[in-house]
């Protein structure tokens, strides 16, 4: 897999999975992409955050994502959270 042109990386998931992402400025198929910026690969985990507003829940998630940089994966469940949403995390 890592012989192929623009692959930077493939990581086993499981012994018949496999994740691969292509070389910064690359994308995985025929059709050209006209948009930068394109998500999926490790190097999109990380996120900025601005947190602000009056609601009393405010200091409390900034501090959280001042402590622990936030991933991509963590944002809907944290969402979810504060609206309240059936099956929400606690």
């Amino acid at each position: 897999m890592l012989s192929v042109d623009g692959v930077e990386r493939a990581v086993a998931l499981a012994p018949d999975i496999w994740m691969a992402w292509t070389e910064p400025g690359r994308a995985f198929g025929t059709a050209p992409i006209p948009i930068h910026g394109q998500h999926g690969s490790p190097r999109c985990r990380a996120q900025m955050a601005i947190v602000s507003g009056g609601d009393e829940r405010v200091a409390t998630v900034a501090a959280q994502i001042e402590r622990v940089q936030p991933s991509v994966l963590d944002w809907a469940p944290m969402i979810a959270g504060l609206l309240e949403l059936d099956g929400a995390p606690a």
